[in-house]
């Protein structure tokens, strides 16, 4: 029972489960993901520039309205989770755009019936190899489908009346990663193609330890901090307050295994059964 409990969860973690057809197409196509000849559709390109063009924006934006604290920019969670959205943004993108060029270049020198192979996949081929920047979106998937839930919830609940701007322009920096970093977040998980697994929440969890261990460190080894405060989060102060401190990062780590249950893997079931019932009404409705 035991084996064959672990060979689930091996099947279900299996980075190899599904082709890179998903990640060219959105869940609201119409495709067969074994279908090396799958069309990017220009729609779903858009959508990749656009989400791209966000966070790549929001970042000019945030280091151009510098007070002089951007130099430790990347001490706070904050930013190093926006800064993986946005290599997520970005490598979503370019592969979507070079499968699109790589398909119209291909269609226009060989035709549509002597179309290459984009992706090195038979039908049915049980030995696969899923890309290595497949593999690492989907990975990413997990992480940016979930932390920016986290980011939001610990700052409006915890730190949000802490907070000072001195700038006119933070009060917008704010919003960008505060807020509506968890709205792309929720955005990109009801559109994307891309399914999730139950076993991936060990990705956002990995990356909670991470932070965890590098604010620790970073203290133990007297660190340079923002306005000589001593602490990166009042909530992560592990010298005043080292019980609170791990209080916090350990509900913090297991609370996103259980946001990743809710807010990656479920809203996959939930579109996906969407999905299925809008099929089902227009075979009903439009194909009697």
């Amino acid at each position: 029972m035991a084996k064959n409990c672990l060979t689930k969860i091996k099947d279900d973690f299996n980075l190899n489960g599904i082709t890179n057809v998903y990640f060219w197409k959105s869940e609201w196509e119409s495709f067969h993901p074994y279908d090396k000849h799958t069309p990017v559709s220009p729609y779903f390109l858009a959508y990749r520039f656009i989400y791209f063009v966000y966070f790549f924006g929001s970042t000019i934006e945030i280091f151009t309205c510098d007070d002089g604290s951007n130099r430790f920019f990347f001490l706070f969670l904050t930013n190093q989770t926006f800064t993986i959205q946005l290599l997520y943004a970005s490598a979503a993108f370019l592969y979507v755009l070079w499968v699109f060029l790589k398909q119209t270049w291909t269609r226009g020198c060989k035709g549509e019936d002597d179309m290459i192979p984009l992706t090195g996949f038979h039908l049915n081929d049980d030995d696969y190899q899923l890309p290595f920047a497949c593999k690492a979106l989907w990975i990413s998937i997990s992480v940016v489908q979930v932390v920016p839930y986290i980011v939001s919830g610990l700052y409006w609940v915890l730190l949000a009346n802490d907070t000072t701007f001195t700038m006119p322009c933070d009060r917008i920096d704010n919003l960008l990663v505060h807020a509506f970093n968890s709205v792309m977040a929720l955005l990109d998980s009801l559109v994307i193609a891309v399914p999730s697994r139950i076993s991936h929440a060990v990705f956002p969890f990995a990356y909670g330890v991470f932070y965890a261990l590098f604010t620790f460190l970073y203290e133990e080894w007297n660190g340079l901090y923002a306005n000589d405060r001593g602490f990166i989060y009042p909530v992560l102060d592990w010298r005043a307050n080292p019980t609170g401190a791990l209080i916090t990062s350990t509900g913090t780590i297991f609370g996103s295994v259980l946001l990743h249950l809710i807010m990656c893997w479920g809203v996959f079931r939930l579109r996906t059964a969407v999905k299925a019932k809008c099929e089902e009404l227009y075979s009903m409705y439009f194909q009697e």
